[in-house]
């Protein structure tokens, strides 16, 4: 298993080779690049830094405007046919249930583009709130009723999951029945830890049991990526600078597992 880290439009006043160089230093292996206006059209200078910092971009996720249905924006795929990358992460439509026609048609539009461009599309487990709430049910089990839900999506569409370890708020994911099933269908995992009222946070934070997580992975020979996604909360990832030391600190805390 390879260590990547999300690399996003914020802080608004951080530069894209910021991200490339503290991250290689931080000793992540790979990126997930969220595309955005720093990064829409500069995928020569994307090209560039990956080699410079031999950091493979092994997916890229959709634009922010893209996520929330403001603008489909297709044409951001020509980005990971120029960067050469097959993983796309995609969430399901916000304010929509699994049901809506809208939902349909959209997860029909990506079954399309996924043959059209030759590339994976991974849907990505949402959390319970005032966005994503649609997408779950009012039961105690709501998160694995979504699961569910997902898992089906999938498997009609022929896409793979990108499974977020902080929305789906399991401290120990692996014990649980739908994630072993979910497991085989698994491309990307977001990595981060979790509290009751915080998401994305350092591995040495919050609630989440990371290390019998990793083992778990490792026995069961996970063969996708894992993407750290640290501080990214919304104030802080708009103005404040990143905590490069969270990336750090976590990446040894998996190293150390999977080393073992």
């Amino acid at each position: 298993m390879k260590i990547h880290a999300s690399v996003t439009d914020f802080p608004l006043f951080a530069q894209t080779e910021t991200f490339f160089k503290q991250f290689k230093e931080a000793g992540v292996e790979g990126l997930e690049l969220v595309v955005g206006a720093k990064s829409r059209f500069e995928y020569a200078r994307l090209s560039y830094l990956s080699e410079k910092y031999d950091l493979p971009i092994g997916s890229l996720h959709q634009p922010p405007w893209s996520g929330i249905g403001l603008y489909f924006d297709e044409d951001f795929l020509q980005v990971a046919k120029r960067l050469g990358v097959k993983n796309i992460v995609f969430h399901p439509l916000a304010f929509r249930s699994f049901e809506s026609h809208a939902m349909q048609k959209y997860f029909e539009k990506l079954a399309f583009i996924k043959d059209k461009w030759d590339v994976t599309i991974l849907i990505e487990n949402m959390p319970k709130d005032i966005v994503y709430e649609k997408l779950h049910d009012n039961t105690p089990a709501h998160m694995q009723h979504h699961l569910e839900k997902m898992k089906a999506t999938a498997d009609t569409y022929g896409f793979l999951l990108t499974y977020d370890v902080s929305h789906a708020e399991f401290s120990d994911p692996q014990k649980l029945p739908i994630f072993q099933r979910l497991l085989p269908s698994i491309g990307v995992i977001h990595v981060s830890s979790f509290s009751k009222d915080k998401h994305h946070l350092s591995l040495l934070e919050g609630d989440f049991h990371a290390e019998p997580f990793f083992s778990y992975l490792v026995k069961k020979k996970y063969q996708g990526q894992l993407v750290l996604e640290i501080n990214r909360s919304l104030f802080r990832r708009i103005l404040y600078r990143y905590n490069f030391k969270a990336v750090k600190d976590s990446v040894a805390l998996i190293k150390k597992t999977l080393d073992k």
